[in-house]
């Protein structure tokens, strides 16, 4: 059996490393703990003594804790004892496991606060995962870089203008911006029927498709052209390209230049009150 007598003389020289480290052995620390004097004169000073460290560790009144929760151990703190290792250990960690054995100390009353809200938001990503993984695999790559490099989808304010004022006017139709060639035609007619604009075929778009909300069939199409922009050869040249494949290919492809440099959408309103008009589009 260890002598208590040592203990004595680490817990003068305040080697409370020391001490834990014998405390630490279940069979040396019960040994100890039959002894009348020991368990009575020892754990009176300990513990005094070791709240009077300026720098107590954790890890000291951790392990008497563990010790006094323990039914491995016969060791048990006085109430007082109890609640002031508690109090000690709840300020330092701010753990909630030992919150919940103190509940109505200030401290605990927040960090339990924290735990239940943190405790919310957990369940409801759950459910939100769980709701998403249903019926799918889901894979989601997220990214580091938080400079955002992304743009309008709309290249132009006259663009933004006339999206507008087509949702405004054709209200039962879906307006789609800047849409492929390739999600309008065929790529196996175009290449066949138009070889040498295929290459354009795949690299160009259409400023704007109106669609039927059913079919999801395009009705309409039109092109919004710049005086500065579109007067250059090479423009006109890609516009002719465009007109071809769009009228060899069936389908009516309306452009539009404005008259004026003003930004608005009311000219949109009544240009596209008279295609409706004009084309019996309810």
């Amino acid at each position: 059996m260890k002598d208590p007598n040592d203990i004595f003389i680490l817990l003068q020289q305040r080697k409370f490393l020391e001490i834990i480290g014998i405390l630490k052995d279940n069979k040396v620390f019960n040994e100890l703990l039959n002894d009348f004097v020991f368990k009575t004169v020892f754990f009176q000073n300990f513990i005094n003594e070791l709240f009077n460290e300026s720098a107590l560790e954790i890890e000291y009144p951790a392990f008497l804790y563990h010790c006094h929760s323990s039914n491995e151990y016969v060791f048990k703190f006085s109430e007082e004892d109890e609640e002031k290792v508690l109090m000690f250990l709840i300020d330092n960690t701010k753990k909630y496991l030992y919150a919940i054995k103190l509940p109505y100390y200030s401290t605990s009353i927040e960090i339990i606060n924290e735990y239940k809200a943190k405790m919310s938001v957990e369940a409801e990503k759950a459910a939100i995962i769980a709701k998403k993984e249903k019926d799918f695999e889901i894979v989601e790559k997220y990214s580091n870089n938080t400079e955002s490099l992304l743009k309008s989808i709309f290249n132009s304010p006259q663009e933004k203008e006339f999206y507008l004022a087509c949702t405004s006017v054709f209200k039962n139709y879906i307006v789609l911006p800047n849409v492929s060639l390739t999600t309008i035609f065929n790529a196996t007619v175009v290449k066949k029927k138009f070889s040498k604009y295929f290459d354009f075929y795949l690299k160009s778009s259409i400023d704007f498709v109106l669609v039927e909300d059913k079919t999801f069939i395009p009705i309409l199409f039109f092109e919004l052209d710049s005086k500065g922009y579109h007067s250059d050869k090479k423009a006109k040249f890609r516009d002719e390209i465009k007109d071809i494949l769009l009228t060899e290919l069936g389908h009516d492809l309306i452009r539009m230049t404005k008259k004026t440099g003003k930004e608005g959408v009311h000219e949109y309103f009544d240009f596209l009150e008279a295609i409706k008009e004009e084309r019996g589009i309810e």
